[in-house]
């Protein structure tokens, strides 16, 4: 697991990434905000624990940890919680109701005594910056919730705006200009109609509204689960290829005709 900063130490990137053999990568992170109450936004997989847990305790100290944002209670984001509530005791968990209720149907069956539940549209003063949560444009779970520190312009989306990576690009790059941008735009704009395959169906008009409505918002980075720290200048950018959306072609996934077709064809695919 790597660690990366963008301003100086107190924002932190805590990298890994998923390989679909074959295929692509796809960047798995979690975010440390070390502030006079430090902040964690996710845990990372649970298969991944040790390394995860060893890297964070490098960047601070983790019984120190004041607040754990869970943008929502897939693996990726929970897998880790149990066992940082252990060695973090004042710690309470961000999260709106229903992903506490969603977190009470998981084996993390966090206490209600551990959560404050907060949702989109409220805001959080903490000691040196304000948090203010919103819902990203896309996402795949009704619990989701982005964050954006006022105090740094940073905004953290969640699954919002991942970027499926080529095999020949590491998933674990400073930022996403390693890719070309009109690479990683297409590569971002199919990552997110996969994971929010509704978006074929929504009100382009309405769907436009809450792009629009969010293009003042102007982040000076953005910090997705799924993809490597996202300079602010690609914005609008961004915005722009969520708006398209809609009408493109739906995503079709191959089915095993068609891997066992590749593999024919000496595509160097694992049995």
């Amino acid at each position: 697991m790597k660690s990366l900063t963008v301003d100086a130490g107190e924002t932190w990137a805590l990298q890994s990434y998923v390989k679909y053999d074959g295929f692509f990568s796809t960047p798995t992170n979690a975010f440390l905000i070390r502030g006079k109450e430090p902040i964690l936004v996710d845990t990372s997989y649970s298969f991944a624990a040790e390394d995860f847990l060893s890297t964070l305790g490098q960047l601070v100290d983790i019984a120190s940890i004041r607040w754990i944002v869970v943008t929502h209670d897939d693996a990726e984001h929970i897998g880790n919680l149990g066992r940082l509530l252990e060695l973090a005791p004042e710690a309470k968990v961000l999260t709106p109701f229903i992903g506490y209720g969603k977190l009470c149907d998981t084996a993390q069956n966090v206490p209600l005594a551990r959560v404050h539940c907060i949702g989109p549209g409220e805001s959080l003063t903490l000691a040196d910056r304000t948090l203010s949560f919103l819902r990203p444009p896309l996402f795949d779970s009704s619990a989701t919730i982005g964050v954006l520190d006022k105090k740094t312009g940073h905004l953290f989306s969640s699954d919002c705006f991942g970027t499926i990576v080529p095999l020949s690009y590491s998933p674990v790059a400073d930022d996403v200009n390693v890719l070309p941008e009109a690479v990683f735009f297409q590569l971002m704009g199919d990552f997110n109609k996969v994971n929010s395959a509704w978006v074929h169906l929504v009100d382009r008009a309405m769907f436009q509204g809450i792009l629009n409505d969010m293009s003042g918002m102007a982040p000076s980075w953005i910090f997705s689960t799924h993809a490597m720290p996202i300079p602010g200048e690609k914005w609008r950018g961004m915005l722009a290829t969520f708006a398209g959306l809609p009408d493109s072609a739906p995503f079709q996934a191959p089915n095993q005709d068609v891997l066992n077709a590749m593999r024919a064809a000496g595509l160097p695919l694992p049995r």
